[in-house]
């Protein structure tokens, strides 16, 4: 890793925080560039804006996110074992991370967060391009699990994507349970596994 990227890392970590704690319109470029040590110039170098450099924490949390669910994809566990896992994934991220904690809910909290409404549709413009692009890896990886399915496959992607987002954007205990319950149930019904 260069010392540009190590930087460039650093400046997005202390924001992430720094947002996490204050909000998006509390946190100054300026804090971050103290909090950071460095210049606020030098923050300008790598983030155009306070959007941009938001919305690059913003898709760099997901893109971790897609990360890991295509490591749970491929260790070759059962399907029932799987889906638990990127289940447990997301509401333990979701839960522990306090960027994604307080920004993390797309769709119901991003809304209300007053952040731009250029920095929310490029964000959902991206982790949509995100999700889309996992869909033809993810629609393979379920064949593997249900090669006798009649199910239709990419629906079936389609609601496992849904019952996630639910799950992001509750603040329930119980939706993780009842969301793998109901889909695990409704898949074990179509087939056996």
């Amino acid at each position: 890793m260069t010392d540009q990227s190590v930087r460039k890392n650093k400046i997005m970590e202390k924001a992430k925080n720094l947002f996490a704690e204050k909000g998006y319109h509390s946190v100054t470029m300026e804090e971050v560039a103290e909090a950071c040590g460095v210049a606020k110039g030098t923050v300008y170098l790598y983030f155009d804006t306070k959007a941009d450099l938001f919305i690059k924490i913003f898709v760099e949390a997901h893109r971790e996110i897609i990360e890991q669910v295509r490591k749970m994809l491929g260790t070759g566990k059962s399907f029932v074992t799987t889906v638990s896992d990127i289940f447990d994934y997301f509401e333990e991220f979701i839960r522990g991370d306090g960027f994604f904690s307080r920004f993390g809910k797309v769709q119901k909290g991003m809304r209300g967060s007053n952040i731009p409404l250029e920095c929310l549709q490029k964000i959902n413009e991206s982790i949509a391009e995100m999700i889309e692009s996992m869909e033809e890896e993810a629609v393979s990886v379920l064949k593997g699990y249900l090669p006798d399915s009649k199910l239709n496959l990419n629906d079936l992607y389609e609601i496992i994507v849904s019952l996630i987002l639910a799950v992001e954007e509750s603040e329930s205990e119980t939706i993780k349970k009842t969301a793998l319950s109901v889909l695990l149930d409704g898949v074990k019904k179509e087939v056996k596994c």
